[in-house]
């Protein structure tokens, strides 16, 4: 039948500070230095830093996918609004050119026929405006800052 030990004899026990003698021979010469025991305050601060730690990777790996998606998309816009600004220049000049052609008599058309081009192209060039600057220009960050939110 073995005894407990007493609560002082266990209050000794953890105030003992380890020794070199206390450690068997074949790990004397992996250790450099043995210190104080640890405590459990110093565990729960440890644990609390790697929790940080952790939340700290997740956040950064987060933020730098989420600029480099954005980078990749705004050159995309970029290259879009390009085309579709080009092609709307284009299209202008054109118009403009049939506009001055009709109107010096060089090309003859049916007054409906010019005015319903014009109309036409201006109602054009008024939606693609719409479309750009409704799709290329979304309104953004609320899923990036919910999704930091949640770390």
């Amino acid at each position: 039948m073995t005894s407990e030990p007493s609560p002082a004899s266990k209050e000794l026990v953890r105030k003992k500070k380890p020794s070199a003698a206390d450690v068997p021979e074949k790990y004397r010469s992996l250790i450099r230095e043995i210190n104080d025991p640890v405590v459990s305050d110093e565990l729960n601060q440890y644990i609390a830093k790697n929790e940080v730690d952790n939340r700290t990777h997740k956040l950064k790996t987060l933020l730098a996918a989420w600029e480099s998606q954005q980078d990749e998309e705004r050159s995309l816009r970029k290259l879009f609004a390009a085309w579709i600004l080009g092609g709307l220049l284009f299209q202008m000049l054109l118009v403009n050119v049939a506009f001055f052609l009709i109107g010096f008599g060089w090309i003859h058309v049916d007054k409906w026929v010019s005015t319903t081009f014009i109309i036409a192209v201006l109602g054009e060039i008024v939606g693609m405006a719409n479309i750009v600057v409704k799709y290329l220009f979304p309104k953004q960050g609320g899923e990036a800052l919910n999704l930091i939110e949640k770390l």
